[in-house]
């Protein structure tokens, strides 16, 4: 009976000891498993994962060392709007580190005054750097909570809507041909912009993203101008709310309201067409008899543009002799020849409400922005020919308006000016401002220098360096400005954040130049966009006079005209296509000197080279389409 107790026991013992030996190895797993993962969240807590975001992140609490904290800011575009955010774009350089557990930011500015930066491995902390969100500008985001890592990484949580008004603004493209705004947005995809590359997939924890930045590249314009714009110069802020209106086809105007100009209505309504008064023979007769007028406006009083009028009597019928009449049925119903074609123009027409029908209108109110201050207006297409110049009379950019829209454009082109970021829009709203700027690009494409070298090093010779300093600044800008046709013409680059920020500071001194005349107006600046006639004047005279004597004179506008005759220049006045007074509208009467005009003229060449150089986003077609909820890590 004892050997069976002692068996019993030792059984028992045996059974004990394996149970006690399982708990232990389960323990130790266990251990192994939490201190694993443990060590995973330290490495994604760390400074190099979180660069200057690891103290925000990671809350300090009594609690801290049993439990972590874990918060990660959340960015609302709608809030930024509110709150006046003012944008510092940059390049994301990276962050060192300054002490054991600290991370300082670097910019390009004071990259060099440190060792060589390390960009975070949490791609949302290099992205903030980029559109210059920090850990001190609290009041612009919000924490919240991140309970699990993704890929090791704490993750940042994203509503789509928001990501997209940001990228879009930053000229992010996407990899497709023609995103569509009414399908899902495919996974994956990818989104290239000039900071670098928006990588999206499928996961288990839902849509990820990554942002990738590409590699940095060198300064194109040169360190004598680069050092020349470091002594004190302000810069252009980056306005939000314009760089949003511009993400999403439409203008930016001053007061923080927006210029839409949207695109005909495939479906015309009945209520839509002219209401085209018919004009009994009598009317007609004394229409005709108001004063002398040329054949072409007899026959378009009479029948209207080239499309309507008889084929008998178009001009190359009487050209081709009275022999020629006797066909005029054949010619009827003959296809047009070269003489008949017409010019397809955009005429504008005021459509209040325009804007609740059409898809931006989601987009504005993802932004934040506000439809109280919104002008509207719809584009009908016709022939050039058709255009009624009594209701339109003004071409601005091949758009055809009236006085109260070429006000509203006025105010719309003034306020476009470099910031210090590249200029970024979706693809209509840049090629309307390329097309706007087209008659400065003519001269850019064969010309070498905007102005000659050697006139502007002689001028520059006879300067007092320290008490000039308003030329002294005008010397320079020519500088930049022959410089950045260099590059356009004989070089293929892209120019660096740095590069840009001289651009800002440049054309601000020159703004400020231009409005010290009488006026306290930058009307010189809208005359030379405006009137093609005036700025192809005033580019010849100043390259072909003496900088010295030019700059002793004074240009006149008055009742709407601009003079520059006073500027006197013999290889201008010889040429018959010049008479140098020109019609400007919109402008106030004053009296400019010419420095003014001088340094408006460079002014404007900047701002080509600025929009140029623009970049056209494509990705707002998503804001819709997008996943509502994005992690990026």
């Amino acid at each position: 009976m004892g050997v069976i107790t002692d068996w019993i026991s030792a059984t028992c013992s045996l059974v004990a000891a394996l149970v006690a030996l399982a708990t232990l190895v389960t323990v130790f797993v266990a251990a192994e498993q939490i201190v694993s993962r443990r060590h995973i969240y330290r490495l994604g807590l760390s400074v190099n994962s979180l660069g200057p975001w690891k103290e925000t992140v990671l809350s300090e609490s009594f609690f801290s060392r049993f439990k972590l904290r874990i918060r990660t800011p959340t960015v609302n575009v709608p809030k930024l709007v509110s709150e006046r955010w003012d944008p510092k774009l940059t390049f994301p350089m990276g962050f060192v580190i300054a002490a054991p557990k600290k991370a300082i930011a670097i910019d390009s500015e004071s990259q060099g005054h440190h060792s060589t930066p390390m960009l975070a491995d949490s791609s949302w902390v290099n992205f903030l750097q980029a559109v210059g969100l920090t850990p001190d500008s609290s009041e612009f985001y919000d924490l919240q909570s991140q309970p699990e890592l993704v890929n090791g990484i704490v993750p940042m949580r994203w509503k789509g809507k928001d990501l997209v008004a940001l990228c879009s603004m930053l000229g992010f493209q996407s990899s497709e041909d023609k995103p569509s705004p009414t399908t899902p947005m495919p996974l994956p995809v990818q989104w290239s912009g000039l900071l670098g590359w928006m990588q999206f997939r499928a996961s288990s924890d839902g849509c990820i993203v990554e942002f990738r930045r590409r590699a940095p590249f060198s300064n194109q314009l040169s360190k004598t101008v680069h050092e020349f714009y470091e002594r004190g110069f302000e810069r252009r802020p980056v306005r939000l709310i314009s760089r949003l209106w511009y993400s999403v086809d439409g203008l930016s105007l001053p007061d923080e309201g927006g210029l839409f100009l949207g695109g005909a209505d495939k479906n015309e309504r009945s209520q839509d067409r002219e209401n085209t008064e018919k004009h009994s023979t009598d009317k007609l007769f004394e229409k005709l008899m108001e004063r002398d007028r040329e054949p072409e406006d007899i026959r378009r009083t009479l029948w209207g543009g080239k499309s309507k009028q008889p084929g008998a009597l178009r001009p190359e019928a009487f050209q081709k002799g009275l022999s020629q009449l006797s066909q005029a049925s054949d010619m009827r119903n003959s296809k047009s020849n070269d003489n008949d074609k017409t010019t397809t123009v955009r005429v504008m027409k005021p459509c209040p409400g325009l804007l609740s029908i059409i898809v931006e209108r989601e987009h504005l109110y993802g932004r934040g922005l506000s439809f109280d201050n919104c002008h509207e207006w719809r584009s009908v297409y016709t022939d050039d020919d058709e255009v009624n110049d009594e209701t339109h009379p003004y071409n601005l950019g091949n758009i055809y308006m009236g006085g109260e829209l070429l006000e509203l454009m006025k105010k719309a082109v003034l306020y476009l000016e470099p910031d210090g970021f590249y200029f970024t829009s979706v693809f209509p709203v840049l090629a309307s401002f390329r097309k706007v700027w087209e008659h400065v690009q003519e001269p850019s494409d064969w010309l070498e220098n905007i102005l000659p070298p050697a006139q502007i090093e002689q001028w520059y010779l006879t300067l007092n360096r320290d008490t000039d300093s308003k030329n002294v600044q005008l010397y320079h800008a020519m500088v930049l400005c022959n410089e950045l046709q260099h590059i356009r013409k004989k070089q293929r680059a892209i120019y660096t954040i740095d590069d840009m920020i001289v651009l800002s500071k440049s054309s601000l001194s020159l703004r400020k130049m231009v409005a010290t005349n009488e006026t306290r107006s930058v009307d010189l600046v809208w005359a030379l966009i405006v009137s093609q006639p005036f700025f192809a004047d005033i580019l010849q005279r100043f390259r072909n006079v003496d900088l010295k004597t030019a700059l002793a004179y004074s240009i006149t506008i008055s009742n709407g005209v601009i003079d520059c005759n006073p500027l006197r220049c013999p290889e201008v006045e010889s040429d018959p296509k010049f008479n140098g007074r020109y019609p400007v509208p919109c402008v106030a009467d004053g009296n400019f000197p010419v420095d003014c005009v001088l340094a408006a003229l460079i002014d404007v060449f900047l701002t080509y080279f600025w929009i140029e150089k623009g970049c056209a986003s494509d990705i707002d077609a998503y804001d819709s389409t997008i996943p509502q909820s994005v992690t990026m890590c």
